[in-house]
């Protein structure tokens, strides 16, 4: 009976060591998926990496396309006070100009803060 018991517990190291070896597997392989997440052709990253993968030159090329592909950029979407009109502009911005009533906005950060960002 001792025997049995320690033969379970042996089989239940097994599969705890395997599933842990399953999940370590899979997040190796969707590396350059993880990397490519906030990047502009993120989608194409992930498609790459999911299908082709399995083999060396997929999982490498997926990789090198993550690491040097940009980043997506972020927009900051502001509505003019005047006329109602909605814009998107960069973060680096510090000035905007209504493109429909070309009244002139400065944004400090403090009213950066309160206002919506997006991805594109």
């Amino acid at each position: 009976m001792v025997v049995t018991q320690i033969k379970i517990l042996n089989n239940m190291d097994n599969i705890f060591v395997l599933v842990i070896v399953i999940i370590l597997g899979i997040i190796f392989y969707f590396i350059p998926a993880i990397i490519g997440s906030d990047k502009k052709q993120s989608t194409g990253i992930f498609l790459l990496n999911l299908f082709l993968g399995w083999t060396v030159l997929g999982w490498v090329g997926s990789l090198v396309w993550s690491v040097s592909s940009p980043k997506k950029e972020k927009f900051f979407t502001y509505s003019c006070d005047k006329c109602g009109n909605e814009q998107k502009f960069t973060k680096r911005l510090k000035l905007f100009v209504c493109q429909n009533c070309q009244t002139s906005y400065q944004i400090d950060d403090e009213e950066e803060s309160n206002n919506s960002w997006s991805d594109i």
